[in-house]
């Protein structure tokens, strides 16, 4: 009886796996970015800029037919600094090569994209005493139509928020 229940269960990871190879291969696309520079923030009179060195691989999932079902993207971004954009020497630097990493997913039914999510730490700052200055982090997801956001959400959203954010770049 044993013997009959392990052909049973190879046969059914037998049937899996070829399943599986009908599909076609996943294609993955990296791109490297060193230096990236893009304003992060707008304050008044000035605009805080992040510089780092930015890793983004893109991910393609298709299904039996060769329709895409998913795209993931794993986003790094190592040796961070941030600065006021009139006085560079008003900055923050993540430490010791600290980046953030994010990973998103879309996913697709017929060749039409349904929905996004995503995890992970995208950006931070972290100052030496330990306050979290800005942060996002967690699970969002956007249905095309609604944003629901699950976890840890330390953003400025708010005037005040935004405004310590700032007068933390000031000069």
């Amino acid at each position: 009886m044993n013997k009959l229940i392990v052909l049973f269960l190879i046969a059914i990871l037998m049937l899996a796996a070829s399943i599986d190879a009908l599909a076609d291969k996943p294609v993955k696309d990296t791109q490297y970015w060193p230096n990236d520079y893009y304003p992060a923030f707008q304050c008044e009179g000035f605009d805080i800029i992040s510089l780092g060195d930015m890793r983004i691989t893109f991910t393609d999932f298709f299904d039996n037919d060769g329709e895409l079902v998913k795209r993931t993207v794993h986003y790094n971004r190592q040796n961070e600094i941030f600065f006021n954009s009139v006085n560079e020497e008003i900055n923050y630097q993540l430490g010791n090569g600290a980046g953030d990493t994010a990973y998103a997913e879309n996913f697709y039914e017929n060749g039409e994209w349904v929905e996004y999510r995503e995890h992970g730490m995208f950006w931070h700052i972290l100052l030496p005493n330990g306050v979290k200055v800005v942060s996002v982090s967690g699970l969002g997801v956007w249905d095309g139509e609604n944003y629901s956001h699950h976890g840890l959400v330390y953003f400025p959203i708010d005037e005040e928020s935004h405004a310590a954010l700032c007068e933390f770049f000031a000069e």
